[in-house]
């Protein structure tokens, strides 16, 4: 699997040069962040993180040390293409 699974709510912006990471509250999932491209300008692309456990992760066991998920969600990043 690759890294998609993280970013399920990401709207690619050919003009972007800035990608906004966004984590939901605990509990919270991406989605709740899958209007902000309509407000925000071309130039940021934003990058909503679905957390294992939540929403289109369902299946997946829940982190309970957000430790745990700090190198898994770099390399989820660094992952996506340059802006």
């Amino acid at each position: 699997m690759g890294h998609e699974h993280w970013f399920p709510f990401r709207t690619p912006r050919p003009a972007a040069t800035v990608r906004l990471a966004c984590l939901a509250h605990a509990g919270g999932g991406a989605s709740v962040f899958r209007e902000w491209p309509k407000s925000l300008p071309s130039w940021i692309e934003v990058a909503p993180v679905q957390l294992p456990g939540h929403e289109t992760r369902l299946r997946e066991p829940l982190v309970g040390e957000v430790s745990a998920l700090a190198a898994p969600i770099a390399d989820a990043l660094e992952s996506l293409p340059q802006l």
